[in-house]
């Protein structure tokens, strides 16, 4: 027997190809060998080997190869008849689409007629929790509403299911649980998904459970959103006993819940509180949200938080504006805060301004640390970032530093070997669109991420190491992890380690931990090694000589640079070095 094209069904003991016909929800004309093009949203077809689709009534829709309409939120009827859609009286609500009855609303909470939600305070999300199962395909399924368990399967009991076809099942409730039991599918080919989402559409904070193909053991799933979908898909060839499932939900009446920290309530998305935007930040509860430190409104910027620039800080959340630092102070792009330069101490961030290290001290990294002693009666000139060595040596301070920027929780310190850091706070999660740095600067520092759990390919770690306490050459790229994994250990061979933890606007998970230490090293003069040599202008490191030049350890000078064999020049005096 042959099979029927794609999308198109016959009675058995079928004896021609003009017994094909297009199933419900696709047009065309297979029994000619026609093609049977999907039903577009908006459209249906409910009788099998229909030539064109039909619109849906007012007040209802349909998504892509649909064989019913169903009415929007806020309206009921039987719209798949024909019957049309009509709206919620006031004070009563329908929050999915379907035939459903509008509820009324609880607690004496309002709502106008053809609402899909009752009013909540600003700054509040109406939660319904009335669980429903809804689904799409050729699948066996009974809708429901209001029952807060049930099961779905993928084929008749003693059946295979089909082949070419697409069933979805959304659990709508508060704390949707489904167990998937043993299942039997063709391996890599046929598959069962699990995702849970923020939104009854299904279209917004996707949440990634499972995707099982083959055989496997029972598994149970739970969505930490108020909606889980399985999708189940099948491909053109074998079939096989396919799945069974069970699913329940909490029982919890309707209620006004706050929007979490970090989101707020937008009168446009009234069915659920929207993150807020890049470097902007709300309250639990909030109706808006305000730009976060570091950060001021832009309305020209498209109404976006624009960071404040290199050299000015805003300390306040919400609105306000960049101020200047303070005189011998410095900022990077969109701080909070102004540190001391090297050189000069003080608590620059409250505008007390910066004073000069003394004579003979030094500060090699920008903040509020303190002035040190140089050691071994070493002289320095005052406000000084190191102390004074011989030509062609270079200062190596090796005190310990822990710097930190962004709103995770840290403790920045100064001559301590060793400490933690982590993303957030125990027993929490971390939030949406922060950026969150660490540098960790001494002789040999090693850090190690204890077991994470960010957002697979959107929330990340990166770990590097650098030459400068600025962070800005000689990176050396360590790692860079996202979603989850065992602890790992990171040694940088620079005198600075950097981690960085960016997030999106979307999932929230428990985040990392991680433990540093550095090796206990006093300050000393290091000769320039081979090949490099002691500029006046960067005190605080030795400088390469020019490309295919060379010079002795210690070298004071560019002019202790010579053009190695083979090439001709003048190195010394900045010349370039050509190839013989």
């Amino acid at each position: 027997c042959t099979a029927c094209p794609p999308h198109a069904v016959s009675a058995e003991g079928s004896a021609s190809l003009s017994s094909c016909k297009c199933a419900r929800g696709f047009r065309g004309d297979a029994g000619a060998g026609g093609s049977c093009v999907p039903c577009e949203p908006g459209t249906y077809t409910n009788v099998s080997g229909s030539a064109t689709c039909t619109p849906c009534p007012s007040n209802a829709k349909s998504q892509n190869e649909s064989s019913i309409c169903q009415c929007t939120a806020g309206f009921t009827g039987e719209s798949r008849v024909g019957e049309g859609c009509v709206a919620c009286e006031a004070d009563t609500f329908k929050t999915l689409s379907g035939s459903d009855a509008c509820v009324v609303c609880p607690g004496g909470m309002k709502a106008n007629a053809g609402s899909s939600a009752c009013q909540c305070a600003p700054g509040h999300m109406f939660e319904p929790n009335v669980p429903s199962l809804r689904c799409s395909g050729p699948c066996p399924c009974t809708p429901s509403v209001g029952v807060h368990a049930g099961s779905i399967r993928s084929n008749a009991p003693g059946s295979v299911y089909r082949n070419n076809q697409r069933c979805e099942w959304i659990i709508s409730g508060a704390d949707v649980f489904v167990t998937i039991a043993s299942f039997d599918t063709e391996s890599g080919y046929d598959r069962i998904t699990v995702e849970g989402f923020d939104d009854a559409a299904c279209t917004h904070g996707r949440d990634f459970l499972s995707s099982m193909s083959g055989t496997g053991p029972a598994a149970t799933f739970h969505s930490n959103s108020s909606h889980l979908r399985i999708t189940f898909t099948t491909d053109g060839s074998v079939v096989r006993s396919g799945f069974t499932a069970t699913w329940h939900t909490t029982i919890k009446p309707a209620e006004c819940s706050p929007c979490e920290a970090g989101t707020y309530m937008d009168p446009a998305n009234a069915t659920g509180c929207t993150a807020c935007p890049p470097h902007a930040f709300s309250e639990e509860g909030s109706a808006s949200c305000e730009c976060a430190p570091g950060f001021i409104f832009n309305a020209g910027a498209g109404g976006s938080c624009v960071p404040c620039e290199p050299g000015t800080y805003k300390d306040v959340n919400g609105s306000g504006t960049c101020t200047p630092c303070p005189s011998n102070a410095q900022s990077q792009n969109g701080s909070s805060i102004c540190q001391c330069t090297a050189g000069f101490t003080g608590e620059s961030r409250v505008g007390e301004g910066c004073v000069a290290c003394e004579a003979d001290t030094f500060k090699t990294l920008s903040g509020s640390d303190a002035c040190v002693v140089c050691p071994g009666g070493m002289k320095a000139n005052a406000g000084s970032s190191a102390c004074q060595c011989a030509p062609g040596h270079m200062f190596e301070p090796n005190v310990p530093s822990l710097r930190c920027s962004g709103p995770c929780p840290c403790t920045p310190s100064v001559g301590v070997h060793a400490g933690s850091i982590r993303s957030n706070a125990p027993g929490s999660v971390y939030r949406n669109n922060q950026r969150c740095e660490w540098i960790i600067s001494g002789a040999d520092v090693f850090v190690t991420i204890a077991s994470f759990d960010t957002e697979s390919g959107y929330d990340r770690i990166t770990v590097e190491g650098f030459d400068d306490a600025a962070c800005t050459h000689g990176r050396d790229f360590l790692s860079s992890m996202s979603g989850t994994g065992p602890a790992a250990t990171f040694h940088s061979n620079s005198s600075h380690l950097r981690i960085t933890f960016t997030t999106d606007g979307s999932v929230v998970r428990s985040g990392f931990t991680a433990t540093w230490h550095t090796t206990i090293k006093p300050a000393e003069c290091s000769p320039c090694e081979a090949g490099t040599y002691m500029d006046p202008a960067n005190a605080t490191g030795c400088t390469a000589c020019p490309p295919h030049a060379v010079s002795a350890e210690g070298s004071a000078s560019l002019s202790s640079c010579k053009c190695a064999r083979g090439f001709r020049g003048d190195a010394g005096a900045g010349g370039s070095c050509v190839p013989c």
